[in-house]
């Protein structure tokens, strides 16, 4: 198997010309052939660590499993006793306040707290081919090439 370093020395360092373009292709597809050399080669270690994660994960879950609803009510009952502000915490135990937000109506949500939705507004440029502006924003058009392997 050939080394990344020796890949590295054989890259391309400009493209100019065809003759340029394709020697970069001959180079992504002699890449994509490594990556997948490299993946056929680690296939069955990585299967087998994941399978062994997995297993891990499952007996954790396994031993967790039973307290998880007792532990959920001791934390319902210690925070309706913190609660009480004159209320003498055990050690180790603190109290903070946490808020929770409930939109009851989205149209009377101030804009500074609207964060657009860029994938989707990516996907409306594509869809339109950027011929419809899009209030408030800027469409940029950039090229990605694909090289398929033979």
């Amino acid at each position: 198997m050939t080394t990344t370093t020796e890949l590295a020395l054989n890259a391309p360092t400009g493209i100019a010309t065809l003759e340029d373009a394709n020697k970069g292709v001959e180079f992504l597809r002699i890449v994509n052939q490594f990556y997948k050399e490299v993946d056929q080669a680690n296939a069955e270690s990585i299967s087998l660590a994941h399978k062994s994660h997995k297993a891990a994960l499952k007996v954790a879950q396994d031993l967790k499993k039973p307290l998880e609803a007792d532990a959920a009510k001791v934390r319902l009952m210690l925070e309706a006793y913190a609660e009480n502000r004159s209320a003498e915490l055990p050690e180790g135990v603190f109290r903070r306040d946490v808020y929770t937000v409930v939109v009851t109506d989205p149209s009377k949500v101030p804009a500074h707290f609207l964060i657009p939705d860029t994938k989707a507004l990516a996907d409306y440029a594509k869809r339109t081919d950027g011929a419809v502006k899009i209030p408030g924003c800027e469409i940029l058009k950039d090229v990605a090439v694909t090289v398929r392997a033979e």
